[in-house]
């Protein structure tokens, strides 16, 4: 007589071959917490780029320095220092009507936009885009490309640009300030950037500086400050400035300069 049949057991077998569970398979462990933020000063880019921040910061903050100076004891040129002057700028005026083009059009901010053009050049990419306000003193700073060998620089673009929205025969109005748009030379982000490793933010707060914080030189020995400076250097005479007295810094990262005013 045979033996009943036994029920088959309800326990699986083991089989040691068998492959690991799949990353799906592993228990979730949840989410980061999003409250939980990692400070700026410990985040990877400051670890790996602050060191640089902090070396082009102080380059800036000793250029500035040496800038304001300079256009310090500009402001003291003697008769024949600013005779010599004029005659170069009447050179570079002469350079302008002769080897540049500008013609008007309009952007996304502004209807009143000049565009300048060296014809030395077929890089289209090297142009000037600003809009010149004498009514209202300023100039708003758009883009700003300078080609290889150019004879003229920002600065001289900025001044006849201006004197060409004053029209032929008209006073020149001195001029308060100019705003860089989204400035971003290299050493102004590195600026920027030792700013917040320093304060510990991923933000930039809007900022004003004046002389005597090491902030302001800090912006004013950067490359988007190149130009301001300049306009001072070789325009301060006939637009009646003789320094820069103040740098603003909107959350947009527009830059304004602020001019000190002859009397």
């Amino acid at each position: 007589m045979s033996s009943p049949e036994k029920p088959a057991s309800s326990e699986k077998s083991s089989d040691s071959s068998a492959p690991p569970p799949m990353a799906t398979d592993i228990p979730d462990i949840g989410a980061p917490d999003p409250d939980v933020v990692v400070p700026f000063s410990q985040s990877t880019q400051a670890l790996a780029e602050g060191d640089a921040w902090g070396v082009t910061y102080k380059a800036c903050v000793a250029t500035g320095k040496a800038r304001l100076q300079q256009m310090r004891e500009a402001a003291r040129r003697n008769t024949t220092a600013l005779a010599t002057l004029a005659a170069r700028n009447a050179e570079k005026e002469n350079i302008f009507w002769k080897e540049y083009t500008t013609e008007p059009t309009t952007n996304a901010y502004s209807k009143d936009v000049l565009i300048s053009r060296w014809t030395g050049t077929d890089n289209t990419n090297k142009y000037y885009e600003n809009t010149p306000d004498p009514k209202r003193n300023r100039i708003y700073s758009w883009q700003n490309e300078r080609a290889a060998g150019e004879p003229l620089q920002n600065s001289d673009i900025y001044f006849f640009q201006y004197k060409m929205a004053c029209g032929e025969g008209n006073p020149l109005p001195s001029i308060e300030f100019v705003v860089r748009q989204s400035a971003g030379a290299t050493n102004t982000a590195a600026v920027n950037d030792y700013m917040r490793l320093r304060d510990n933010s991923y933000t930039l707060p809007a900022k004003s500086w004046r002389p005597g914080d090491d902030d302001f030189y800090a912006m004013l020995g950067t490359t988007n400050a190149t130009a301001p400076f300049w306009l001072v250097m070789d325009h301060g005479p006939e637009l009646r400035i003789a320094s820069i007295r103040r740098i603003d810094r909107d959350v947009r990262m527009a830059i304004t300069y602020h001019f000190e005013q002859i009397a």
